[in-house]
């Protein structure tokens, strides 16, 4: 298993709360089965889809910083399309 960090600021903290998800829980979604993909063009920025302790489905932008250190971008539940398209898969 992987030791993820989490680098947090008021900034992507102020971004996720804004769509109700707690910083937790988008940490937990990535020590919980997930599907990660590359956003495109982009070299370092990732989408996870994942699902929190409590089982809320929930999609993730973030930055891999390397070494492990993910920053998150911002964080919301997964829309109905993509519900259907990934939950079965996470």
């Amino acid at each position: 298993m992987l030791a993820w960090e989490f680098e947090w600021d008021e900034h992507n903290e102020e971004k996720v709360t804004l769509h109700g998800v707690q910083p937790e829980e988008v940490e937990q979604c990535f020590f919980n089965r997930h599907l990660r993909k590359r956003k495109p063009r982009s070299v370092d920025r990732w989408y996870l889809f994942g699902r929190t302790d409590g089982g809320r489905a929930l999609f993730v932008v973030y930055q891999d910083k390397g070494e492990n250190l993910i920053r998150p971008i911002t964080a919301y539940d997964l829309s109905p399309a993509f519900r259907k398209k990934y939950g079965k898969k996470i």
